[in-house]
């Protein structure tokens, strides 16, 4: 199923996302604050 593979395409980008965002975290920057204020 062509649609399920595409969810599970986008799962796996979104946790790619989280475990970058949690590694920026540690280093003290917050990816959510940075994008505000770029």
């Amino acid at each position: 199923n062509l649609l399920r593979h595409g969810e599970e395409r986008a799962e796996q980008e979104h946790q790619r996302a989280e475990r970058l965002a949690a590694r920026l975290r540690e280093l003290g920057i917050d990816p959510d604050e940075e994008a505000v204020n770029t």
